[in-house]
């Protein structure tokens, strides 16, 4: 059963990994607007640093996104009885077939390249949800499209160099 736990932890934090960088990209924003704005003694119409404190909070009530295995031998591992079954059913495997095999299996691809994880974005709920939990009042409506047009430009940018 543990195993079952382990993987429905893994997944959650999966999913927890696009909010965790939202937020973080939000707070990068956030402050980084707040310099230029200072630099040119520009008044605002919210409160800055309410606003930064509340990502902050956020962020450190969201798990920490799970690092994966960096371990790429064990999944090698893992893989090379499905390859044997796959490419040399019927055959009498000797030791040099063995390490014939994995060298082939090594030389794909399609097996020592890791798939593409697809990009998943934040829905304009989950845009809107933080962007209340970072204090912006829900009537300001162009500070709050500010932060809408520049959490879709960062996912923009980091889907560019993720995805390619």
């Amino acid at each position: 059963m543990t195993g079952f736990n382990s993987k429905r932890d893994a997944a959650a934090d999966k999913l927890q990994e696009p909010e965790h960088e939202a937020l973080k990209l939000a707070l990068e924003a956030l402050k980084s607007m707040k310099e230029t704005l200072a630099e040119h003694d520009e008044p605002t119409t919210f409160n800055e640093d309410e606003a930064i404190a509340s990502i902050e909070a956020a962020l450190a009530q969201l798990p920490l996104p799970v690092q994966e295995p960096v371990n790429k031998s064990a999944s090698v591992w893992q893989m090379f009885p499905g390859y044997l079954i796959e490419n040399c059913e019927g055959q009498t495997i000797t030791e040099e077939g063995l390490q014939r095999a994995l060298a082939d299996m090594l030389a794909n691809p399609e097996y020592t390249t890791p798939p593409k994880r697809p990009w998943v974005g934040l829905t304009d709920a989950e845009i809107g949800k933080q962007t209340i939990l970072a204090g912006f009042n829900p009537e300001w409506k162009i500070e709050i499209g500010m932060v809408f047009s520049i959490v879709r430009n960062l996912e923009a940018k980091l889907k560019e160099k993720n995805n390619g």
